[in-house]
């Protein structure tokens, strides 16, 4: 998955997130429990693009459009 494949499937949705390498997850809102992290915390490359990194241990890049 790389972000402007997870960014056109989400087209309709303020945010999307990357994860587990594969997945991509669309939505309008946060979940209260949202904490912002050090970059260095997403260290799992991207499945799609090997430059990006797609989340950690529990963690998911999220963007906003």
């Amino acid at each position: 998955m790389t972000r402007q494949k997870c960014a056109a499937i989400c087209k309709d949705c303020l945010y999307f997130a990357l994860g587990h390498t594969k997945e991509c997850w669309c939505g309008d809102a946060f979940h209260t429990a949202t904490e912002l992290v050090n970059d260095g915390a997403c260290s799992a490359k991207c499945g799609g693009d090997k430059t990006h990194a797609c989340g950690g241990d529990g963690m998911l890049p999220i963007y906003s459009k």
